[in-house]
């Protein structure tokens, strides 16, 4: 049975753009110790591709193809955490429609959630 989802202190606000892939986004000091699990909110009107690294990992941006693909407009979680220390977040095209050229990626994000407890 999946027990409740505590979060722990305010969301943490990547950035994310259609050219933000190869900019990592630094996790330091943003997820609280004794988080064991996150959930996300994509509130855009585009999909958002999202892959963490780990201390010592080597930084691999995502693309249109890799990655974790988050949903336009959706809310999910609670899922485990690799606890992160780079993130790598890229705007992709929603199915049935293209990224237009006209969209401008001023304060866009998607919004990480820590805590514990979920399943």
């Amino acid at each position: 049975m999946a027990r409740p989802f505590y979060r722990m202190g305010a969301p943490v606000r990547v950035p994310v753009s259609a050219t933000s892939a190869d900019t990592p986004f630094s996790m330091a000091g943003k997820i609280p110790p004794n988080a064991k699990a996150f959930l996300f909110i994509n509130p855009n009107s585009f999909d958002v591709r999202l892959e963490g690294a780990r201390n010592g990992d080597s930084f691999t941006p995502v693309t249109d193809q890799t990655g974790w693909l988050i949903l336009a407009r959706s809310t999910m979680g609670p899922f485990t955490s690799k606890m992160p220390a780079a993130l790598s977040a890229k705007a992709v095209a929603t199915q049935g429609a293209p990224l237009l050229a006209s969209l401008k990626f001023t304060d866009t994000f998607i919004e990480l959630f820590y805590g514990e407890g979920g399943r």
